[in-house]
């Protein structure tokens, strides 16, 4: 008869397949499953504390990226990325305005692919990125506290 199965284990075997390609699907769209990412110790140098929230970015734990900001409520690319790969991550260089804390420079090089159907205005790719962290005084925890190009 026209439309039913002779080997009812074809059809269950393609609806097994249609559901790991759905899963699969689900899980590339949304760049994995988030991953928690510990903290940065309190005495963590500059480029550990970038090295920490581009790993709490690349594992999508948003929570853990927003707290290494001064200001919490940022917007960070935790939503956007998909992967971040750190390739290089120069030493920081330290700038102390008297009165105002302490200041540190860390340039990276990472690979980005974003999430898709998102709203970034940067490439996708090789980028060559700098992060600003800053702290109050000696033995206060650095905090990210601007980012941009080059």
């Amino acid at each position: 008869m026209r439309g039913e199965v002779d080997h009812p284990g074809v059809a269950v075997a393609g609806v097994g397949v249609a559901l790991a390609l759905v899963a699969g699907g689900t899980y590339w769209w949304f760049g994995g499953l988030p991953t928690s990412v510990a903290p940065p110790p309190a005495d963590a140098q500059p480029h550990d504390v970038v090295k920490t929230y581009l790993k709490a970015l690349d594992g999508h734990d948003c929570q853990r990226a927003e707290r290494l900001w001064v200001d919490q409520s940022k917007d960070t690319w935790c939503d956007e990325v998909a992967s971040i790969d750190l390739r290089h991550i120069d030493a920081p260089r330290s700038v102390v305005e008297p009165g105002s804390g302490e200041y540190a420079v860390v340039q990276v090089r990472f690979d980005v692919d974003w999430r898709p159907f998102q709203d970034v205005s940067t490439e996708e790719g090789d980028l060559t990125w700098s992060y600003t962290l800053t702290r109050p005084g000696a033995g206060q925890p650095w905090r990210l506290f601007s980012e941009g190009m080059g």
